[in-house]
């Protein structure tokens, strides 16, 4: 993007996940009970979750986008899903990848 010096922020590093969130998934802090700890990137399996393919399960991470980046159309870009993906940014859907409608 002209005029910014930096364009992509990262968001490897760790995560929370909810291997079985509920539907207000997104009231609960990432400090709850609920929520433990994932690497990204990474596997499910090599960090000790073993989940059905077919299990709704919940990841989070809060990051913040820079102020000078305002005016900009911004992407979020995963490199990795294997399944379907709703994105939520504050608790608003988003996008949505791999799923269909009756599960958005």
């Amino acid at each position: 993007m002209p005029g910014l010096t930096l364009n992509a922020i990262s968001l490897n590093g760790e995560w929370r996940i909810d291997p079985k969130p509920s539907k207000n998934v997104t009231e609960h802090p990432l400090d709850a009970a609920s929520w433990g700890r994932f690497h990204v990137p990474g596997q499910w399996a090599q960090q000790g979750y073993d989940f059905p393919q077919d299990r709704t399960v919940a990841l989070a991470r809060e990051f913040n986008i820079p102020s000078d980046w305002t005016g900009y159309r911004i992407y979020l870009r995963f490199d990795a899903i294997h399944g379907g993906l709703l994105v939520n940014f504050r608790a608003h859907l988003v996008g949505a990848a791999g799923v269909g409608p009756g599960d958005r």
